[in-house]
Order: structure tokens, then sequence, then C-alpha cells
């Protein structure tokens, strides 16, 4: 029996902080005016402290206009991720 649960821990980190974010997106944050955008993966560092997000906007043009966006709003983000977190400490 194959279990749907990912291996190891910082598998089942990643895909929780994909998780967040996709609920930050239609719930708390208003980034309409960007369009709709897909959080395709998200990889951990082994310690669990820093977290890379892959992105893809609806429209596929653009990315780098995306990716200054979020960057200027991600304490925002990091701030909202931190209300639905349950471990010790959120990844940046």
């Amino acid at each position: 029996m194959i279990s749907e649960r990912p291996f190891n821990r910082t598998d089942r980190v990643a895909n929780e902080i994909q998780n967040i974010l996709g609920l930050i997106q239609t719930q708390y944050i208003d980034l309409s005016y960007l369009g709709f955008i897909t959080f395709t993966k998200v990889i951990t560092s082994s310690d669990l402290k820093h977290a890379k997000v892959f992105f893809l906007p609806l429209t596929g043009k653009e990315i780098i206009k995306f990716s200054d966006i979020l960057n200027q709003n991600s304490l925002e983000i990091k701030k909202i991720a931190s209300r639905e977190w349950t471990a010790k400490f959120m990844p940046n």
C-alpha cells in the first residue's frame, strides 16, 4: 500500500506551506490586481528555516513583476501564514 503522505519532514513542511499560500491568496491578501498566481512548488532547507517558493502567473508573462510584488509583500504574507502554521518556527 502506497502512502499519500510525503516521506520526509521537509516534504511535509513544503506541502503545508504550499497549502497555506493558496489559502492566503484566496482569503487574506487581495492580489487580484496581479491576476491569478499558482504556487507550483515549495522547497525547504534541511533545517526548515528557509523555504523557496516557485510560482507561475496564469498569464505566464511578467514573472519578474510578480516576483517583485510578492517579495515586497513577503513580510505581510509571512505574518498571515504564521497564523495558520502549527510548527514552532515559520520558514523564511
